[in-house]
């Protein structure tokens, strides 16, 4: 919404209560609003999450490293959502009054939308994560803020992949695809699969639908 991204709180203190009075907002006027109510709902169990992580991570018997950790991971989580949402259902919606605005503590745009930008940047590996045996969480940054939330205008990440004895050496070999509005992947593979490789590479796409370059090639030994 806001290119330099300060319309939310910075603290978690402050977080919390405004991401949920918007959250309570929004919900009691689905239909007036128009909203989309699946991405809604997605986005509510996000914000479930993190109500229950930041309160075991704000209890002092309870605030260990982990739960400070898993506070962090579900409010980056539910803040990536929750602008793409803002995004696509809100910031340029006519229903919605600049009094509304006001009230949910959202900057007042002006109604005609500026095109989104293609992006330039991709999602650089920041790690892959070994769940379980078969399960792999891929996590991304932006190649160039190396944010770990998407670069404005971004709505999802295209991940492009293919299990091959041979390496490709072209994204066009690279047959499937999936898409995620989050900056995190997470693949579950069969028994048959383990131990072969998984190339894949990823790119950006903005909420247009225009899609910028992909990042290199990458593998890993399914587990």
């Amino acid at each position: 919404m806001d290119s330099k991204r300060n319309f939310v709180p910075e603290s978690d203190a402050k977080f919390s209560p405004w991401v949920n009075h918007l959250m309570l907002w929004l919900g009691s006027r689905i239909v007036t609003y128009g909203l989309n109510e699946v991405d809604y709902k997605a986005l509510n169990d996000l914000l479930t999450v993190w109500n229950t992580k930041y309160a075991i991570a704000s209890a002092p018997e309870t605030a260990t490293k982990a739960a400070t950790r898993d506070k962090n991971e579900a409010r980056a989580a539910l803040e990536s959502a929750l602008r793409a949402f803002l995004l696509e259902e809100v910031t340029y919606n006519r229903i919605i009054s600049d009094a509304d605005r006001e009230n949910m503590a959202l900057p007042i745009h002006k109604k005609t939308r500026t095109p989104a930008r293609i992006p330039i940047s991709f999602p650089a590996m920041a790690r892959e994560e070994m769940v379980a045996p078969g399960v792999v969480k891929f996590h991304f940054i932006d190649s160039i803020t190396q944010d770990s939330g998407k670069p404005d205008e971004v709505a999802r990440l295209e991940m492009v992949f293919v299990i091959s004895d041979v390496e490709p050496v072209s994204v066009d070999e690279l047959v499937h695809s999936i898409t995620s509005t989050h900056t995190t992947v997470e693949r579950v593979f069969d028994g048959t699969q383990r131990g072969k490789t998984f190339y894949y590479a990823v790119r950006w796409e903005n909420t247009r639908g225009q899609k910028g370059p992909f990042g290199p090639i990458l593998s890993i030994i399914i587990p």
